[in-house]
């Protein structure tokens, strides 16, 4: 074999001692230039190692955010299938496991939700920790204790980091004593190896071009992963971008994860996706609704009124906090029919080009998982998401994304408080949280099946005795099921809502067919949440169209003080004037949600 320099030379021969010792190597793939070439180095080394009797374990986990770039997801695929084919070919023993975030913490689920806001250029990186960080370092627990029942030995980690990456980078590196040399213990007390520490930018590029040369006996030619470096052209917001045209052009991100999400509000422009999509519209150009979804979401950050207002808890002491919070109902709304609108184009023309769907932005599960959390926290109708996908991939109805340009950073108001009183939960618990009266009654007379029992927790309290599970999850058959021969029913009680009580019917509906899964700990919280929820709806405090003037006219700043000297306003003129009964149940259609 001829390798380029000694370098290369070194690195490999450092591999090839740790498989003939029998260490098992994990290696996490991003398919990005560094952790492709690692992979490479690694297999080349176990192939030498075999023939000289060694017997190489190999364990590769990758990260799926679930909203990658399509183009890199569809790579991934590629290069994954090549990967494994290759260690077969050459009797090399290699495990290939993807971690992706809880259905909770996907994009999708987070965001349209109405969970948590998405991570902007000024805040902090929460979606790189919760759909790789988090994910990968579950995976990675649970396989290495297989790992050391499989082989006996304990798992050395190769990684991808090198020097020249970034100043910042080195710091890092240095701080935690990674080395090129040997194996170092990290802060967990793993076993961590640094390869290609020492190599160069180019030195990388040397190796890709040696096997895109047909020179080296690689599992791929990466000739597509050159490709994509060269038509991405510059840096976005998770990349570390190298153009090649003449010579090699050095372009560095600050984030992590390689080319970022298709989806990626962490910058203020992705300037990777915008290059590709303007440098081969032909190829790259159904990836257009994505960045300009991705560009609105961005534009809009301080426009405060797209956002929730009336805090989602009440504390100890009775008190609402009124601020922006997270996306209002409205929003939510608002961004769930252009994603669902850019998944029925995109399958609209994937159908014409003979392909399958290159991308969706919203799952039936995502879907599920959203319209259920609507419904927990009192945001809108019954069924409301369920409806909107029935309108747009059914009916054919469109929503386009406005063109807005990037509102004005505003500085965050002060917190106002709402006083609602310190005994806002007592009674009603047969039916404003996670105990139906209803069901009860029916589960202990003679009706034979179909009926949910209940459970009695730690705490005292009764609930349903709902589905659980490790986390919070949609069962994908009942939710097929539902879509296929409940839809009908699912859509008379959205229609019987008037948006204003009943909010949480559609999570009881969704819990009590089984279709929603809580983990154990969920349980108790969505009870505290559906009380809640009823709370505000009679309150006039939950819904889409809540009148926060008149909320406003009703709070005050608190500054140093716990709670109000006397009651405020809400505590009798308000709740007169809005509480609902328990039982009104009216039709009508009033939703509004932000142009």
């Amino acid at each position: 074999m001829q390798l380029y320099n000694e370098k290369h030379i070194a690195s490999l021969q450092r591999v090839e001692t740790l498989l003939m010792q029998g260490t098992p190597l994990a290696l996490a793939w991003s398919s990005g230039k560094d952790s492709s070439v690692l992979l490479d180095l690694t297999l080349t080394a176990a192939i030498a190692a075999k023939a000289k009797g060694a017997s190489p374990y190999i364990l590769v986990t990758h990260g799926d955010t679930g909203v990658e770039n399509p183009e890199i997801a569809a790579f991934v695929k590629t290069e994954s299938r090549k990967i494994l084919a290759f260690a077969k070919k050459q009797g090399i023993k290699l495990d290939y496991h993807v971690a992706k975030p809880h259905l909770n913490s996907s994009w999708a689920v987070q965001i349209i939700s109405g969970r948590k806001l998405p991570s902007f250029p000024q805040t902090n990186q929460d979606c790189s920790v919760d759909w790789k960080v988090k994910p990968m370092a579950s995976l990675r627990k649970r396989l290495m204790k297989g790992v050391i029942a499989r082989t006996g030995q304990e798992a050395v980690t190769l990684v991808g980091t090198r020097y020249e990456e970034s100043v910042a980078r080195a710091k890092k590196m240095k701080d935690r004593g990674d080395t090129h040399l040997a194996p170092t213990r990290n802060k967990d007390g793993d076993l961590v190896f640094a390869a290609l520490a020492d190599w160069s930018t180019d030195e990388i590029w040397e190796w890709i071009g040696m096997t895109r040369s047909g020179l080296l006996n690689s599992y791929s030619d990466f000739n597509d992963l050159n490709r994509l470096y060269a038509d991405a052209g510059g840096t976005s917001c998770s990349v570390v971008s190298d153009t090649i045209t003449e010579g090699i052009k050095k372009a560095r991100g600050q984030c992590g994860a390689r080319f970022g999400c298709g989806v990626c509000c962490a910058v203020q422009n992705d300037k990777s996706l915008t290059t590709m999509i303007g440098g081969d519209r032909k190829r790259y150009g159904y990836m257009s609704p994505l960045n300009k979804l991705r560009e609105f979401i961005v534009n809009t950050q301080w426009d405060f009124s797209r956002r929730q207002w009336v805090g989602r808890t009440i504390d100890r002491n009775g008190m609402i906090a009124i601020r922006p919070d997270n996306y209002s109902p409205a929003t939510c709304l608002e961004l769930l029919r252009y994603a669902l609108t850019i998944d029925a184009e995109e399958r609209e023309a994937a159908y014409i080009a003979g392909l399958p769907p290159r991308f969706e932005l919203v799952p039936l599960k995502s879907l599920v998982a959203i319209d259920a959390i609507w419904s927990l926290q009192a945001m809108h109708r019954p069924f409301q998401a369920i409806k909107e996908y029935v309108d747009i991939a059914e009916k054919g109805i469109r929503y386009t994304i406005p063109d807005v340009t990037e509102y004005p950073r505003t500085p965050m108001p002060a917190t106002r408080y709402l006083y609602v009183g310190d005994t806002w939960d007592s009674g009603n618990d047969l039916f404003s949280g996670m105990r139906d009266f209803t069901m009860e009654m029916l589960h202990s007379s003679d009706i034979v099946g179909g009926c949910m029992g209940n459970r009695t927790l730690k705490s005292g309290k009764i609930v349903l005795d709902v589905e659980t599970e490790d986390s919070f999850d949609v069962d994908i058959e009942g939710a097929c099921l539902a879509m296929d021969y409940e839809i009908d029913r699912m859509m008379e009680m959205y229609e019987k809502s008037n948006g204003k009580a009943r909010l949480t019917e559609g999570y009881r509906w969704w819990i009590r067919m089984g279709t929603i899964a809580l983990s154990p700990q969920q349980v108790s919280m969505h009870d505290e949440i559906l009380k809640r929820s009823s709370f505000k709806e009679k309150m006039g405090l939950a819904g889409s169209n809540i009148d926060m003037d008149y909320i406003f006219s009703l709070t005050e700043s608190l500054g140093d003080r716990t709670i109000p000297t006397e009651p405020l306003k809400f505590a009798t003129e308000f709740k007169k004037e809005n509480q609902l009964d328990i039982f009104s149940f009216v039709a009508s259609d009033d939703i509004q949600f932000a142009a």
